[in-house]
């Protein structure tokens, strides 16, 4: 939570790091979540998801970048379309954060 709390979202290096715990936590929660009613998981699992797709994109332009540099391509800094990615990256950690941890009631 506190990395993506305080998330430089420009970074890419940070926003990778952070794709890849988010990564682990998905398949985590998706293993727990066959204990639970689906109705108790889909918020957190689909946050998730949202936010999976959207890092995974931007992730996808940094690749693209490096690979047109190899092959001496230019290719802007940031895209359009990146810089839009980016943008909606604090709504989705909003409702990723917002999401009940379903498995937190267990034992009580």
């Amino acid at each position: 939570m506190q990395r993506g709390t305080r998330a430089d979202w420009s970074d890419a290096d940070a926003r990778h790091a952070l794709r890849t715990r988010l990564r682990r936590l998905r398949y985590v929660s998706e293993f727990l979540m066959r204990s639970f009613p689906r109705r108790d998981a889909a918020p957190l699992i689909d946050s998730l998801k949202d936010l999976q797709d959207l890092l995974g994109e931007l992730n996808d332009q940094v690749v693209a970048r490096r690979v047109a540099r190899e092959l001496s391509c230019s290719i802007p800094a940031a895209t359009a379309r990146e810089r839009a990615l980016i943008a909606r990256l604090p709504a989705a950690w909003r409702r990723f954060a917002a999401a009940p941890r379903f498995w937190q009631d267990i034992g009580s």
